[in-house]
This record gives structure tokens, C-alpha cells and sequence, in this order.
């Protein structure tokens, strides 16, 4: 399937990209290769995958390294990243979030 990753996303990949890179050097471009290579691994379960309507407009995809979350849809042969989120960050302030970029 085909990624497609919006603008928003991607200055969510940056903001945390910077954050890791502030930690320790180096890190921030391990993040985003890390992030890239889950996003692959995405786009190719996701051909495989069955999708329903749940009712909710995103699917989510976790990442064990960097508790990242990764908010996307699913249309016809393209993935659509719409959001990126640190796993430890407010629920309450991703839901939010999350609701102003359906």
C-alpha cells in the first residue's frame, strides 16, 4: 500500500524527533529511522489486514521502541498517517488533538 503521511504528521515526527535529539545526540535520527521503518512494516500488514468502521476515524498503531502511537486511516491502497504521539503524553490531550485532525 501506498504511505501517505500529512503535513501535520510529519511536524508530530519533528517535534518528537527534537525532543528525542535533546535527550542525547544522535537519538532524534534514530527515532525518525526507526519511525520510518515501523511505517513500512505498517503499510504491509495493513494490504494483508481487514479493516471494519468501529466508529472511531483512526486507526492506531503502537511502537515498542520510543512508545510512539501512530494514528492513521485506510483508504482503498493508501495508508494516511494523520497523527504521532508519544505514548506517555496526556490521553486526554491526544483525544482532543486527534478530533481537530479528522
Amino acid at each position: 500500500m501506498e504511505l501517505i503521511i500529512t503535513d501535520r504528521a510529519e511536524r508530530d515526527l519533528d517535534l518528537r524527533a527534537a525532543f528525542w535529539e535533546e535527550n542525547s545526540s544522535g537519538l532524534g535520527m534514530e527515532y525518525l529511522i526507526h519511525l520510518s521503518e515501523q511505517l513500512q512494516i505498517l503499510s504491509e500488514i495493513s494490504e494483508a489486514a481487514t479493516f471494519s468502521n468501529s466508529g472511531h476515524p483512526f486507526h492506531r498503531f503502537l511502537t515498542v521502541k520510543f512508545s510512539t502511537q501512530v494514528f492513521y486511516e485506510v483508504k482503498e491502497s493508501q495508508v494516511i498517517i494523520h497523527a504521532v504521539f508519544d505514548c506517555r503524553e496526556d490521553p486526554s490531550k491526544i483525544r482532543e488533538e486527534i478530533s481537530r485532525r479528522r
